[in-house]
């Protein structure tokens, strides 16, 4: 019944078109490195613009060895000082406040 009252007699499914896609990082990081030295040759503003970009990029790199190390090793030490100072708190707290705490509340 429904099928004489439908006026598309040749509805086709949509296609599937999925394309899948590689991705290789030692190539990306290739064409990187090619686009960069075409864009050192041209010598226009946008080239300017990236070298100077992947200059702040590398010093950053650089940079994180021994400040990003030493600050990193300061930051671990100080939260390990301040999760052995919470433990002895509250070890003491409950030393002290546990036993008369449960029994006020049994009694």
């Amino acid at each position: 019944m429904f099928s004489l009252l439908n006026r598309r007699k040749n509805v086709q499914p949509r296609g599937f078109n999925y394309k899948p896609r590689s991705y290789d990082e030692d190539k990306e990081e290739f064409r990187d490195r090619v686009r960069k030295r075409m864009e050192a040759n041209e010598g226009d503003k946008d080239a300017v613009k990236s070298r100077i970009s992947r200059s702040f990029r590398e010093g950053r790199h650089n940079k994180r060895s021994n400040a990003y190390r030493s600050a990193a090793m300061r930051s671990n030490i100080i939260l390990i000082a301040v999760v052995i100072g919470l433990c002895f708190f509250v070890y003491t707290f409950i030393q002290n406040y546990l036993p008369t705490m449960i029994e006020s509340w049994f009694n």
